[in-house]
């Protein structure tokens, strides 16, 4: 049975204090398919000249809830990610109530960057956060009557342009 999937990832706002990305998943199969939880760390960046992308950083390790969503035959969901260059403090930030921004960044310095995004779920799925494995959300798949995604996919890269604020802090 056929379980594809594609991913189209779009840049919505670049300010201040960081980027807006929109990350549609568009189910072609003719299941509806469950799609665990997405990881703004599967965001990846990478500078122009280096493919390597860089570390996500965080102060804060958790342990919260997980699951997942599911997406009908022929159709879309769209995620929205919004990201923190580390030199943003997110102690100031006007987006209290976004637990992934305020907990993660990526250290950007001023220059140009691929970004794209990699979904990977198979035997060896697991999610940091929830603690859940493949078995946990194979059956939280089977309960919402549909069927667990299994593969791997990327996204479109997007390209974008890293400007350093001023009084922005050095990055070492």
């Amino acid at each position: 049975m056929k379980q594809a999937i594609s991913l189209l990832l779009d840049l919505n706002e670049q300010t201040e204090w960081g980027y807006l990305f929109r990350l549609r998943i568009v189910n072609e199969s003719s299941q509806p398919l469950f799609i665990p939880d997405l990881e703004i760390t599967d965001l990846h960046f990478a500078p122009i000249e280096n493919p390597e992308p860089l570390p996500w950083y965080t102060q804060c390790l958790t342990n919260m809830g997980s699951g997942g969503t599911i997406i009908e035959p022929n159709c879309s969901k769209s995620f929205m990610f919004r990201v923190r260059p580390c030199t943003v403090d997110e102690e100031t930030t006007r987006f209290q109530d976004d637990w992934d921004y305020k907990r993660w960044c990526v250290k950007l310095v001023q220059g140009e960057y691929h970004v794209w995004y990699d979904l990977s779920v198979d035997e060896d799925y697991f999610n940091p956060d929830s603690h859940l494995q493949y078995s946990h959300i194979n059956k939280m798949a089977e309960e919402a009557g549909a069927i667990l995604w299994c593969g791997s996919a990327s996204s479109n890269m997007v390209n974008v342009y890293h400007v350093a604020q001023r009084g922005e802090p050095e990055l070492e």
